[in-house]
């Protein structure tokens, strides 16, 4: 029988194309957090089918270049890597090192088998519906589904598996050599915030748009994913027409007309699709204005730059009507943002026509569409057009040139004391000049002439004996300390007076000084003797018929004892105190120093 080996050879062909065709790229790190080498970066082969299939002879003709020499049984995996020691040190499994590296931009990854024939192919990005997260964030790639096309972004999402390991500061989330866990749910949301407003994903408030990967981890590691699309809704621009020259003094075309206008909103606003639909034609550019940012058009925005040194955006065509005419902004719906009728006889500025001022719109509460609320520009531009001076300050607000109120003072203080001027507290005389801004931007500039008068201040050093008292801070003192009374003068500075009061002891500062009474001295009272002696003392009582008192004192001032003599010669027992020194006073008034032993 003759056989047909075409048909053979093209089945046997099928036959490794489908076995070839269950081999599919399951996992891709691509961008680390490593600082230099990406040494983690790796793909996983996943066995999608029922059989082992022998790979060798794979290899990867795009993105790497490695030729494999192993076999993938049904539900295992094969791991590629930059470096096979990193990638068993940081997840515990063994890789094939490859020749090359990803590129963390995104790139095609192509699979062949020995034969050629193409087995599986990625290209992956870090922009567009790719998972962002991947880019250098700690994560990887991972298509949960190996039997959905992996060749479509919203198919992959960012890994939900901690790793546990921190490199840099980041976490790695990854799980090679192993599918994602069966219960994981993947939700997919997409939020709009106002410009300027932010919203809390990945771990941070986010304000810039883009996709967002949260994991929320459940027990039994079935963890969701959320990945959150935020996009920014921009309110549209709440503008205010707040400057106009519409009759600059040129001859000819006027290419310094200009129209100022102000985001007088809230919040950030979008002038996408806004047109002048009355004076002149323009739409305006896709663009975000900021709360009160000016955008300024004109009729020639290079005579814009040369004269003011601001960029204009040019109107399509018409020009501002010498005569005044109705300007009319609408938004892309066709609603009427702002509107202003101008004119150039009163009470509309009337210098605005001709004489090198614009018309400016300083108080933003105010109707601008009343001519009374304008006034003629006070800002110099420092150039002259047909020997006329230019005034005008488009894109910058409203310049008022305000007559300057000065106000002089004299203030006087007592020295210590100060007073807060030019932003400070001052003590030092001299002349200081504030100046207080008003809502109105007129500041008021106040001259301060500062006086220091002298206060007074002393301190006096006083004594008194034990039992004696002295007025001093208000109240009479009877112990040490410092004191102090302050007496106001009539000029309004206090004098300080400051008392170190010192309470003596009696016996060793007071009466040792040698007291007189009635012009006698304490010996004229009496005498004791001797002196040393054994606690026995022989007092002569030297006064004629007196009666004497005798106080025994330590030296510490306690009284030890006392007595009444009108003898002329007493005895004096004293046998009963301890060896030391004592003081003898008679009447209130010191003797004489005593030693017993």
């Amino acid at each position: 029988m003759k056989k047909n080996y075409s048909i053979i050879l093209v089945l046997f062909t099928l036959l490794i194309q489908n076995l070839s065709g269950q081999i599919v790229m399951t996992e891709i790190m691509y961008n680390p957090p490593e600082s230099g080498t990406d040494s983690l970066e790796f793909i996983e082969l996943y066995n999608a089918g029922n059989n082992t299939v022998n790979i060798s002879g794979y290899s990867f003709t795009n993105g790497i270049s490695i030729t494999l020499s192993t076999i993938i049984d049904s539900g295992n995996f094969v791991i590629v890597c930059e470096d096979s020691i990193a990638l068993a040190n940081t997840f515990g499994i063994n890789g094939y090192e490859w020749v090359g590296s990803l590129s963390n931009g995104g790139e095609p990854i192509v699979l062949r088998d020995s034969q050629g024939l193409l087995v599986d192919s990625v290209e992956y990005s870090s922009s567009g519906s790719w998972p962002s997260s991947a880019n250098g964030n700690g994560y990887s790639l991972v298509l949960c589904d190996p039997k959905s096309d992996n060749s479509l972004a919203e198919n992959w999402s960012a890994a939900s598996t901690n790793t546990g390991i921190t490199i840099n500061g980041v976490e790695i989330f990854a799980h090679p050599d192993t599918l994602c866990p069966k219960c994981q749910v993947i939700i997919n949301d997409t939020v709009t915030i106002l410009a300027g407003d932010s919203i809390f994903v990945q771990g941070a408030y986010q304000t810039i748009e883009g996709v967002y990967y949260d994991t929320l981890q459940f027990v039994g590691s079935c963890d969701s994913i959320i990945i959150t699309t935020l996009e920014n809704f921009v309110a549209p621009a709440e503008l205010v027409i707040t400057e106009i020259m519409y009759n600059p003094p040129e001859s000819g075309t006027d290419s310094l007309e200009f129209i100022e206008l102000f985001n007088a909103g809230k919040y950030s606003g979008s002038v996408k699709g806004f047109q002048f639909t009355s004076g002149v034609s323009m739409t305006f550019p896709d663009m975000v204005l900021a709360v009160g940012e000016y955008i300024v058009v004109c009729e020639d925005s290079i005579a814009m730059l040369n004269v003011f040194g601001i960029n204009g955006y040019e109107w399509a065509s018409g020009s501002l009507t010498n005569g005044g005419e109705a300007i009319v902004v609408k938004d892309v719906k066709g609603n009427i943002v702002d509107s202003v009728n101008y004119d150039n006889v009163s009470p509309w500025p009337t210098k605005a026509d001709g004489d090198g001022y614009s018309m400016v719109l300083c108080d933003l509460t105010l109707d601008n569409n009343d001519g009374t609320n304008w006034e003629i520009s006070q800002s110099p531009v420092n150039v002259s057009i047909n020997g006329t001076d230019l005034f005008a300050d488009p894109g910058e607000g409203c310049s008022i040139v305000c007559p300057q109120i000065i106000y002089t003072e004299e203030t006087t203080i007592c020295t210590g004391d100060s007073i807060f001027l030019e932003g400070d507290f001052q003590h030092i005389p001299g002349v200081y000049i504030d100046t207080i801004v008003l809502a109105n931007t007129c500041d008021s500039i106040i001259e301060v002439t500062l006086s220091v008068n002298d206060s007074i201040k002393l301190t006096i050093n006083d004594t008194i004996c034990q039992g004696d008292s002295l007025l001093v801070g208000g109240v009479y003192q009877t112990t040490s300390g410092s004191y102090v009374d302050i007496y106001t003068s009539g000029i309004g500075c206090d004098s300080v007076v400051t008392t170190e009061l010192v309470v003596s002891n009696i016996f060793v500062d007071c009466i040792s000084t040698g007291i007189i009474t009635e012009n006698r001295t304490v010996t004229d009272l009496v005498t004791i003797y001797p002196n040393p002696n054994n606690g026995l003392v022989n007092l002569i009582n030297k006064t004629t018929n007196e009666i004497v008192g005798l106080e025994v004192f330590d030296t510490q001032g306690r009284l030890v004892t006392e007595s009444v003599t009108t003898s002329t010669k007493t005895i004096l027992n004293l046998q009963h105190l301890e060896v030391g020194m004592y003081y003898v006073v008679a009447d209130d008034q010191f003797v004489q120093k005593m030693i017993i032993q």
